[in-house]
């Protein structure tokens, strides 16, 4: 072989080599986001029963894939990325009872906004407001950020109970801190609820535990201890809900003005292991507490032994209250006649004082004016969002209502074409029939005249044949009366039909009349005359004229007017 050719099939080879390594760098690489998927949805599901087995596999996957977390990297993956920050901040507060690394949820849900995923962008907001709420308790951010991942929470067909329980927790927190007592107890409520559905513990044991404070602060102590009486089964709990537990029982038998027992739950507070607390214990303020407990036993060595405690555990003097204990052990020093020692606390309590509150003033200030531009730019980003929502809306509703109109309108005007030719048909039977029922009704009419007359006629032949013939006479009377009765019983039937009873069933005063009566009765309502009326029952005018002086006698009687 040339040595031409032979180069030329190194490079072949060397070409095809390339091509088989860039494919299986290509298949690792999927390999791997496939892997760390399947590690957070593992850490998912364990983010509320183990959070710490949950942040163990969080933290095996940033080992193992660095390029979710620093930006610079070609293979960032900015949608793992959020998926594992909000899954970190879930496992971590539900571990540590706080959050507040506002930075990365923040990347979480600028990310399910833009991919218009509610669930996720539901909890991204639920732990924006927790980071808010965990530095300034009052910042309306947090309150916003909460109301709004309410709402999508409760426009969701399928409801996370987890979610849910921990939504309804921070709510109540926030309506605490605003002292809005009577909504913060309703939603503390409903989120011990949903954490009783779905069996999330540590935040059944929080809400409760907040319910519990609210309940004392109002002094309602019998509800209180109602309310936390589950806890006293607990064996094994997170050190925070532990810290809050014994921290509210302080508060309950100090309540109570039974310091002993008091006193016993600040010692177990000092006792315990500070190694699952990622917020360390206030020591000076425990102290103080303990020292404020044993001066109302009238133990003053032991206050004032507590009180130097409170004082030497400070390990940042511009923390706010740290000028408090200063001022207090002072105080002591100073009832003793120590003036010396006395002076020097009350300067450090003035340094503290004037350095914490200056520098929280500062801050406070810079935190107000990146909060406002932030604010302000989102109301104007909500503002042309609701703006084009609104411009599109109408646009639609003005041309889906031109449209029905126009389908309405034609609709109309086939079916009144159709209905007019109709009524001019019905118009044309309804003539008829009018022409023919004038004539059968003038014909009843002379015939029941006719019928009338004869009757009387034949009551005045019998009279005068009485003398000639006493069986003739009788004979015409029963054929009379029998005449009389079969009238009378075909009148009966026409006042008990159905057809009467629906049409006349309204009148009330018709209950107290005879069937006879009733016929005369809506017949002169109708605007017969005593005539027409006799001449339709087959009787005479002046027995119509008895009848109707009777009727009226009835309805007066029985209070119908």
């Amino acid at each position: 072989m040339c040595p031409s050719n032979y180069f030329d099939m190194k490079l072949v080879v060397l070409f095809f080599s390339s091509l088989i390594l860039l494919s299986c760098d290509a298949r690792q690489s999927k390999t791997v986001q496939e892997c760390c998927r399947e590690s957070l949805s593992k850490a998912e599901q364990y983010s509320y029963t183990d959070p710490d087995k949950a942040l163990h596999i969080l933290d095996s996957v940033k080992q193992k894939n660095n390029l979710l977390f620093v930006k610079s990297k070609a293979d960032y993956n900015p949608g793992l990325n959020a998926y594992t920050n909000l899954i970190y901040a879930i496992s971590y507060e539900q571990k540590y009872g706080h959050f507040l690394n506002d930075s990365i949820i923040n990347i979480s849900c600028e990310w399910y906004k833009n991919k218009k995923d509610n669930y996720n962008i539901c909890r991204s907001l639920l732990y924006k407001s927790i980071a808010s709420y965990s530095k300034n308790r009052l910042d309306s951010l947090a309150f916003r950020s909460i109301n709004q991942a309410i709402d999508i929470y409760e426009k969701s067909p399928n409801k996370d109970y987890d979610l849910g329980a921990k939504l309804y927790l921070y709510l109540g927190k926030q309506y605490r801190a605003s002292s809005n007592t009577e909504l913060a107890i309703d939603v503390y409520k409903h989120s011990i609820s949903l954490a009783e559905k779905c069996d999330n513990k540590n935040t059944l044991y929080s809400s409760k535990i907040e319910l519990f404070g609210l309940y004392l602060a109002s002094r309602n102590f019998s509800e209180a201890l109602n309310t936390i009486s589950i806890l006293a089964d607990v064996d094994t709990m997170p050190k925070f809900i532990e810290y809050n537990l014994y921290l509210s029982m302080y508060n309950y038998y100090s309540a109570k003005k039974d310091g002993e027992i008091a006193l016993e739950y600040l010692r177990k507070v000092t006792k315990m292991d500070t190694t699952g607390l990622v917020r360390s214990i206030n020591f000076p303020r425990i102290y103080y507490l303990m020292s404020l407990q044993y001066n109302r036993l009238g133990q003053s060595d032991s206050s004032l032994a507590y009180s130097k405690a409170s004082v030497e555990s400070v390990k940042d003097t511009t923390l706010p209250d740290t000028h408090f204990y200063y001022r207090t052990l002072a105080d002591k020093y100073q009832q003793q006649g120590n003036f010396k020692d006395a002076a020097a606390l009350y300067r450090k309590a003035h340094y503290s004082y004037i350095i914490s509150y200056t520098r929280l003033s500062q801050k406070k200030v810079i935190e107000l004016e990146s909060k406002l531009n932030l604010i302000k730019l989102d109301q104007t980003i909500e503002r042309l969002k609701t703006q084009s929502k609104i411009i599109l809306s109408l646009s639609l509703f003005a041309l889906t209502f031109l449209s029905l109109f126009s389908l309405n309108y034609f609709k109309k005007y086939k079916q009144n074409r159709s209905r007019l030719a109709h009524l001019k048909t019905v118009h044309d039977q309804l003539s008829q029939n009018y022409n023919a029922k004038w004539l059968e009704s003038e014909l009843l009419r002379h015939s029941s005249a006719t019928i009338t007359q004869l009757t009387d006629n034949i009551i005045q032949e019998a009279g005068k044949i009485r003398k000639i013939s006493k069986e003739s006479f009788e004979n015409l009377n029963n054929l009379v009366d029998t005449t009389n009765n079969y009238t009378r019983s075909y009148l009966s039937e026409i006042s008990n039909s159905q057809h009467f009873k629906k049409q006349y069933g309204h009148i009330t005063e018709l209950s107290i009349m005879t069937d006879f009566e009733k016929l005369v009765y809506i017949l002169n309502e109708e605007g017969y005359s005593n005539n027409d009326i006799a001449n339709f029952l087959n009787t005479s005018h002046s027995s119509i004229r008895s009848v109707k002086v009777k009727i009226q006698k009835k309805i007066q009687k029985n209070g119908f007017e």
